[in-house]
């Protein structure tokens, strides 16, 4: 099933800020690389924190906060979705 995000709040470290919308285009495709729950829909999806360096690249940075995101979003879901909404 097809991912789909209506907000995206990401806050990145001052030192990459003035990377944050590379950083973000590519997420949206390190997203679509991965498989989704099909049902639920997650009304709020929080992600622990990440440790990302200056020195990795923007898609390695993109990838990162990806595999968060899923993971997150499949811990929630095999959790009964708590927070999620049919």
């Amino acid at each position: 099933m097809p991912l789909h995000i209506d907000r995206l709040d990401l806050t990145l470290p001052a030192s990459l800020g003035h990377r944050r919308h590379a950083i973000k285009r590519l997420l949206r495709s390190e997203l679509g690389r991965h498989a989704w729950p099909g049902e639920p829909s997650l009304a709020r999806l929080q992600v622990p924190d990440l440790r990302l360096s200056p020195q990795q690249s923007n898609r390695a940075i993109a990838a990162a906060i990806a595999g968060a995101i899923h993971r997150a979003s499949w811990q929630r879901v095999a959790e009964g979705g708590r927070g999620a909404r049919p």
